[in-house]
């Protein structure tokens, strides 16, 4: 009031300005100090915080992304090469068979052109030759298992594993079974069914290695043959002790169905009756 009526009367003008109080700006500040601006620093922590947690998750789901884009693709490449595997064991296979069949049809074949009057007959051979080779191939993807002792309750699969497991193999078995018929004093040998027969091959490579293993000195692998093969090979035997009793400072073992004279600390596959 004053105010105006001083501009009114063109007395000497009142400044607008309001000077706060010593007390109230202290107060202010304190408050300042003591409250809001603790509270902006927490505030400006936290944010930094949850865009520290935003950015970490956004980086960890990429990484999830990365694993299994890899994941997916070493599954792929897996059933690719395990499909190529398959293929080329089964195209072996097929060719070893048809070579087989191809060789025994071919001898026939001449025997019958060569004055042979019974074609019936050579049919009938051609067939067995065809089951022959069959068979041959079924037998060449087994190893028979000598020495292995036998009981009621034994778990034919987890004694086959340790065995081959012993040489640093473990193929995937396909069936195991003890063969012949069981007999008080005898122990039946274990025929072992895997799925290629290059496996069987590289454990025969490998089977001499158990005769430095202790408590497998005894167990043998051996091929599966036929009786007519078995049978040369008890030929073999009784020809090879008798060899040996008569030149008995030479050493002899078989190889390759025959009888070779060796060196005492030779490297040679172990001899077994079968």
């Amino acid at each position: 009031k004053q105010w105006y009526q001083r501009r009114v009367r063109g007395g000497p003008q009142m400044s607008t300005t309001r000077v706060l109080p010593p007390a109230f700006l202290s107060s202010t500040c304190y408050l300042l100090d003591t409250c809001a601006i603790p509270l902006l620093e927490k505030a400006s922590t936290k944010v930094e915080k949850t865009e520290q947690l935003l950015d970490d998750k956004i980086d960890n789901q990429q990484l999830i992304i990365d694993l299994q884009q890899k994941l997916l693709k070493q599954q792929e490449e897996g059933l690719k090469s395990m499909e190529t595997l398959v293929q080329n064991t089964v195209q072996d296979e097929l060719k070893s068979v048809q070579t087989t069949v191809k060789s025994e049809i071919k001898s026939y074949s001449a025997a019958l052109s060569s004055g042979s009057r019974s074609p019936a007959i050579s049919e009938k051979k051609i067939l067995s030759a065809i089951k022959s080779a069959t068979e041959k191939e079924e037998r060449n993807k087994n190893i028979i298992i000598y020495g292995v002792e036998e009981s009621e309750t034994e778990v034919l699969q987890d004694k086959v594993s340790d065995i081959l497991l012993e040489i640093g193999e473990k193929p995937a078995v396909k069936d195991t079974c003890r063969i012949g018929i069981k007999k008080n004093a005898s122990i039946r040998p274990i025929k072992v069914t895997l799925n290629s027969s290059d496996v069987v091959t590289q454990i025969l490579r490998r089977a001499k290695m158990l005769r430095t293993k202790e408590g497998f000195k005894s167990v043998y692998l051996c091929p599966d043959k036929t009786l007519e093969e078995r049978l040369a090979y008890k030929k073999l035997l009784q020809e090879l002790k008798l060899k040996s009793e008569a030149e008995p400072d030479k050493s002899f073992v078989i190889r390759n169905n025959k009888i070779v004279s060796v060196l005492v600390n030779s490297q040679s596959v172990p001899v077994t009756e079968t």
